[in-house]
């Protein structure tokens, strides 16, 4: 009677490892189930973050090269809600500052003088050095004018005296 109990345990037993086993198995594959998601997951997340992010920092790159250059691309990138867009928009607002000092510093060299410009701030040393300098120009331009003015006045008095002494 002992050896069918202890016969009937080792079944038992043997029926409880081999559940073990199985459990631990299937536990062991969804865990590496799970894991490899998990894992496509992340890859999937950051390509498509970086994709997202790469994308316009590389226009901003191109941009700014462009401006290093002294070119104006005049070229809008598109803006975005988030630290990529607000850096995206103050590239665009760069862009039109520059296009507009390009502007003033292109109507100062036509002579015109009275050109309207407003710098970006007190601080913007570019567009106050082109105010100071178109103040300066219209000033020596003016002053120039002047002497054309009286020397012309001299040459005609001359002119009619040398009329009245020549008659």
């Amino acid at each position: 009677h002992l050896s069918a109990l202890i016969e009937t345990t080792r079944s038992n037993a043997e029926q409880i490892k081999n559940e073990v086993i199985t459990s631990s198995n299937s536990l062991r594959n969804s865990v590496v189930g799970v894991s490899l998601a998990l894992l496509g997951a992340i890859v999937l997340g950051s390509i498509f973050i970086s994709g997202s992010i790469r994308k316009p920092v590389l226009k901003m790159k191109s941009v700014v090269k462009k401006l290093a250059k002294g070119e104006l691309s005049g070229e809008k990138l598109e803006v975005s809600r988030d630290v990529i867009g607000q850096m995206t928009e103050s590239m665009n607002t760069l862009s039109e500052n520059f296009e507009k000092t390009s502007v003033f510093a292109g109507e100062i060299g036509k002579g015109n003088f009275e050109s309207v410009f407003v710098p970006l701030s007190e601080e913007d040393t570019l567009g106050n050095s082109l105010i100071n300098m178109r103040d300066s120009l219209k000033t020596y331009s003016e002053d120039l004018e002047k002497q054309v003015t009286e020397r012309t006045k001299e040459v005609v008095e001359k002119t009619e005296k040398l009329k009245v002494a020549y008659d």
